[in-house]
């Protein structure tokens, strides 16, 4: 027995994205013999699909747009599947309400039926539902039919059919806009997600008014320094409100060890004496600019005062370096 499972995953975005970072990704089917959805209807519109088991397996009708889609109401879907025997049919229905990309998060599921179809036509109806909630704007659809597995969202399948289709979202949550940048080597995710610059996820939209956290996490051996733009400080992770569409900047930096050229005083020894004589060892810890300990320096380092050097110095490889100090030095700074 084969089954088809059909999946319509749609796609709401705002007017304002970023739409490189939701452009749907490629899908289509390369076998057909056996089944085809013949028709899809949203909203009132009727797309043709197949009309023999021959394919295509895509279909672009994003320059078609759908009729709006109103926040809080319900609106009709129908799809039309032929198969030419006895074959289990599975439909399901997506929308990614708030546009994170993610079309699993609670609530996105809403249409999710199977039914037999044996050699012949069958239409699956039904009533999606918008929600007060959903995000206003630009709306990308997409309907996804596949033979005998449950399809992912990207990627090429045996036997099916891919639809693509647009629409506007109107009466539900204004939509505000994010950008994170960043200087230096690290990532910035968010929380509700959405960014996430290791991915180039740079720009997501949120509800107006929301909270967004947004984290930083430096790639070694840099550091995160602080926020710029329109957050400052060092605060990590940062909690951002978003009363207004807002650009961010994460900034990392590599910290260096200053040597006798650098205006930076990391470290003060002070009247150091052992007996009257200063032989003994003492260790230090380096600091960057910011107070943090330098924990893999490496390199050539001297510790010394104007006066010459202090003694003999050893890294000791975890930021912090014992001195020996020489017999004829008494005091440092």
């Amino acid at each position: 027995m084969k089954k088809i499972i059909l999946i319509i995953t749609l796609f709401i975005l705002s007017i304002n994205t970023v739409f490189s970072q939701e452009t749907l990704c490629a899908s289509t089917a390369t076998n057909f013999c056996c089944e085809y959805v013949q028709s899809v209807t949203l909203n009132g519109v009727t797309y043709q699909g197949n009309t023999g088991f021959s394919g295509p397996g895509y279909y672009d009708y994003k320059n078609v747009s759908v009729p709006v889609l109103q926040a809080n109401t319900t609106v009709p879907l129908s799809v039309v599947v032929r198969t030419n025997g006895p074959y289990q049919q599975f439909v399901k229905l997506w929308i990614d309400f708030n546009k994170n990309g993610n079309l699993e998060d609670a609530g996105e599921l809403v249409y999710d039926e199977t039914q037999m179809i044996n050699s012949t036509t069958y239409t699956f109806n039904g009533n999606i539902t918008v929600p007060p909630t959903a995000y206003n704007g630009p709306v990308n659809m997409r309907l996804i039919m596949v033979y005998n597995s449950t399809p992912t969202l990207c990627g090429d399948y045996d036997y099916g059919n891919t639809f693509d289709f647009s629409s506007t979202v109107q009466g539900g949550v204004n939509p505000v806009n994010l950008t994170v940048s960043k200087t230096g080597t690290g990532n910035v995710l968010s929380n509700p997600v959405g960014i996430n610059t290791a991915n180039n996820f740079n720009t997501s939209t949120f509800a107006e008014n929301s909270s967004v956290i947004l984290t930083a996490t430096a790639t070694a051996p840099q550091t995160f320094t602080g926020w710029s733009g329109d957050a400052t400080g060092t605060t990590n992770p940062l909690p951002v409100t978003m009363n207004q569409a807002k650009n961010i900047t994460a900034n990392f930096g590599t910290s260096t060890i200053p040597s006798l050229t650098n205006s930076t005083i990391v470290a003060s020894l002070t009247s150091i004496e052992a007996n009257g004589v200063a032989t003994s060892a003492i260790t230090v810890q380096l600091k960057d600019s910011n107070n943090v300990n330098l924990t893999n320096s490496g390199g050539n380092v001297i510790i010394s005062t104007t006066a010459g050097s202090l003694g003999t110095v050893v890294d000791n490889n975890d930021g912090t370096y014992t001195v020996t100090l020489t017999s004829s030095t008494s005091a440092a700074t």
